[in-house]
């Protein structure tokens, strides 16, 4: 170890003394131009950015912080388990195609029609791998509750259901902050997030009164009600047209819808207590529900089939 140090050293000692003499003899250095101005740009994006990610940070967390603070710790712990759950999809699935539908559309320009069509192709996806589960979840809440969650927490099951509405919207709207950014729209991000947070806030307000499930049904219809706006906003001044989000969600929202309707009817046919049971016919409903627009939209068969 003596010896590697030593010849450690050596080489260290070497390569200063050939940089030292190397600058001695060479009188040329490298050298820039600076253009304070050039950086404008840069900084008015970085700070749009940073601001958009510091306002949604907040804005993510401000129902937990607001619910544990009205109403204590144990509502906090109803609230956050369904919420986590949720989280699953956009952590696994959108997030990262995000990222990826955002280096593709930098690469082209807003008007090009190839920047609608991989928007559009990308939001018909994440419908498609979202929105059956969020429509599970609010028509099976009490059963899906009781499974994973276990027999003492019934009271997550009505926040579950105004949980999952509002990670749906959350799903449909996933595509968005690529658009703003690749389009150079990104002053508008921290404007719509601005907005996102006062709206929820108010939504919560409104539902205080109304406890927990109130709480979350003001952060689901906060943004719901902010979702066209949204969209209206994000694609002004690019190729994508409204018809565009409306062709990409029709045939999803369609699939959604249908499992949700099967699913409460497999619940209607059977009063066992079991919730087992239960869950089993809610999700058969579901399915032959989901089967048969499968089988009956042949753009329903021509997008799941694309996906695959």
């Amino acid at each position: 170890l003596k010896k590697k140090k030593t010849q450690d050293d050596l080489r260290l000692e070497f390569e200063a003394t050939v940089l030292l003499m190397v600058g001695r003899v060479c009188r040329w250095r490298p050298r820039a131009p600076v253009r304070w101005s050039s950086l404008a740009d840069l900084g008015r994006v970085g700070f749009s950015l940073t601001g958009h990610n510091v306002i949604a940070a907040l804005t993510a967390q401000i129902d937990s912080l607001m619910l544990g603070r009205w109403f204590g710790a144990g509502a906090l712990g109803f609230y956050n388990r369904p919420a986590q759950l949720l989280a699953l999809a956009n952590q696994h699935l959108c997030a990262p195609t995000t990222q990826v539908l955002l280096a593709a559309l930098s690469r082209l320009a807003p008007s090009s029609p190839h920047f609608a069509q991989h928007t559009r192709e990308t939001a018909n996806r994440l419908a498609y791998l979202t929105l059956p589960f969020a429509a599970v979840c609010m028509s099976l809440s009490d059963e899906i509750v009781r499974r994973i969650l276990g027999a003492a927490w019934p009271q997550a099951a009505p926040l579950l259901r105004w949980l999952a509405l509002h990670a749906a919207v959350s799903h449909l709207g996933a595509t968005l902050y690529a658009v703003s950014v690749a389009s150079g729209k990104t002053s508008r991000l921290a404007v719509m997030s601005g907005a996102t947070l006062g709206t929820t806030l108010f939504g919560m307000w409104c539902g205080r009164g109304y406890g927990p499930e109130g709480v979350a049904a003001g952060v689901a219809l906060a943004s719901l009600a902010l979702f066209l706006p949204r969209v209206m906003w994000t694609i002004h001044g690019t190729s994508l047209r409204p018809r565009d989000f409306g062709a990409a969600f029709a045939g999803p929202i369609l699939l959604a819808a249908a499992i949700a309707f099967g699913s409460l009817s497999g619940l209607g046919l059977t009063s066992h207590p079991s919730w087992m049971a239960r869950l089993g016919l809610g999700l058969a409903g579901g399915a032959l529900a989901g089967l048969a627009v499968f089988a009956a939209s042949a753009s329903v068969r021509h997008e799941l089939g694309r996906q695959w």
